[in-house]
């Protein structure tokens, strides 16, 4: 973003006393409130509809998120000279989650419970996508990793990340291959809203409570996915430290039970080698030397993390 992109404020009834740059935005005051500005790449009707979403999460007094502020023209979406689409929130005087503090990502994880809760009661509307389920995400992403291997066992005068990658795909893949199979026998009947990319980014802490924030990429599929993203992202950081794991599983458990469907699901998305795949597409598509040693710490961290991610395996089931 860049100055110019201030002009499109001109079309909010709005006095702006300050702005100032945020991540990928600007971040403005008017009259005690705060307002952030960013490009939103999204239709009207489907902003609109975010909307909609967001704000009948107030029917739960303790769900806190960012709303959307119509302008002049009684639109979500404001545009500039060159037809780039902005949005603007009310937007909320918090912080990032600590990520070591576990009693914060207690509190996310209890309020990801609730979000999912009353998301749950809505009625399905268009301009929102279906996501595919996990079984459908392990087809694809395994077709990947095989034509991934494929590529770097033809290859000549490997490297020592390929080296290492032909070295440990077998064990990787049988994980793979392992989750789908799993996959095969779950009830893919829930089709509910789910945020869609619940991370510690999204989710912020204030003195108020826990606001979830940007539900650009909400679609239609299980809620699941939403709570293994997170967790993964946590336990990464953690080591796969079995007693973080079962906090948090325990945490959004106390506030919306876990089925056994639930948990065997998030068994499988576990097991899968999500890590393992993100390397190889990294790995693929940019096809750059100077990425190659990069790429090798990766693939050294997740093979070192790997025994203490089958023992959380062994707990969550």
């Amino acid at each position: 973003m860049n100055e110019k992109d201030l002009k499109v404020l001109e079309q909010y009834s709005l006095n702006i006393d300050k702005t100032y740059r945020g991540r990928g935005s600007y971040l403005c005051e008017s009259n005690g409130k705060v307002y952030l500005l960013k490009e939103y790449h999204v239709s009207e009707e489907k902003a609109a509809v975010i909307a909609e979403i967001v704000d009948s999460l107030r029917e739960d007094v303790s769900l806190l998120a960012d709303n959307f502020v119509k302008n002049k023209e009684g639109n979500y979406i404001s545009r500039d000279r060159d037809n780039v689409g902005f949005i603007l929130k009310e937007w909320c005087s918090a912080k990032e989650c600590d990520l070591k503090n576990t009693e914060e990502l207690m509190l996310i994880v209890k309020q990801l419970a609730r979000l999912h809760i009353q998301l749950r009661k809505k009625e399905k509307v268009t301009f929102i996508s279906d996501a595919k389920t996990c079984l459908a995400e392990f087809d694809k992403r395994i077709k990947e990793m095989k034509k991934i291997r494929n590529y770097v066992m033809n290859k000549k005068g490997k490297t020592e990340f390929e080296l290492l990658y032909i070295n440990k795909f077998g064990n990787y893949m049988s994980f793979a291959e392992d989750a789908y199979n799993g996959a095969l026998a779950l009830d893919n009947s829930d089709n509910f809203l789910c945020h869609g990319d619940f991370t510690q980014h999204n989710a912020l802490v204030s003195e108020k409570g826990i606001y979830i924030v940007n539900f650009d990429k909400c679609h239609y599929g299980s809620q699941m996915e939403d709570l293994y993203l997170f967790m993964r992202k946590i336990l990464e950081k953690y080591d796969w430290e079995i007693e973080i794991g079962e906090k948090l599983l325990n945490s959004y458990d106390n506030v919306k039970q876990l089925s056994v469907n639930d948990r065997k699901e998030l068994y499988y998305r576990f097991m899968f080698p999500e890590k393992f795949w993100k390397i190889s597409n990294h790995y693929y598509n940019s096809r750059k030397v100077w990425g190659i040693e990069r790429n090798l710490q990766k693939l050294e961290k997740l093979n070192g993390q790997m025994e203490k991610r089958h023992k959380f395996l062994e707990k969550l089931m």
